[in-house]
């Protein structure tokens, strides 16, 4: 979910239509042009996690990991998390989803982000600390149907 915490000058307020309007239909260049523009009015968390989402989609993925960086958003700790699993970033993209260092009960944006820090686990070859995850998030969302996939093959 975008967040509605931007200015409302009028510029910004078309420019931030103008995002969603790109977003919603696949216009990723076009989002990141708007993005841009929204961080230049007002930079803040927010328009950064917004260019970094447009940049992510467009698979700029080193550009929305370098925009999403000590951004307090928990969205953008998720996506910082996900552009890190890309880039093979896997202690940083832990440290996006666990910023207090290990409670599982405190990861970003719930049973996706135990599913993704599976999956970053899972690439460094810990398999007992994957299926711990990919288990927690199944009981907070039974219907993670990947990670039950992930901890099937891994029981």
């Amino acid at each position: 979910p975008v967040l509605d915490t931007l200015s409302c000058s009028s510029f910004s307020s078309q420019a931030r239509l103008a995002f969603e309007y790109s977003l919603k239909n696949l216009l990723w260049r076009q989002a990141a042009f708007y993005a841009e523009r929204l961080l230049a009015e007002n930079s803040c968390d927010e328009t950064r996690y917004l260019l970094g989402l447009a940049y992510f989609h467009n698979q700029e993925i080193a550009r929305a990991q370098w925009h999403l960086q000590s951004n307090k958003l928990p969205d953008a700790k998720y996506l910082l998390a996900k552009c890190c699993l890309m880039s093979k970033s896997y202690s940083e993209a832990e440290e996006a989803l666990l910023p207090s260092g290990g409670n599982l009960a405190d990861v970003v944006n719930g049973a996706a982000g135990l599913f993704l820090l599976g999956q970053v686990q899972e690439r460094q070859a810990r398999r007992a600390e994957a299926v711990e995850c990919y288990t927690k998030c199944l009981e907070l969302c039974p219907f993670m149907w990947e990670a039950y996939e992930r901890w099937s093959g891994l029981v």
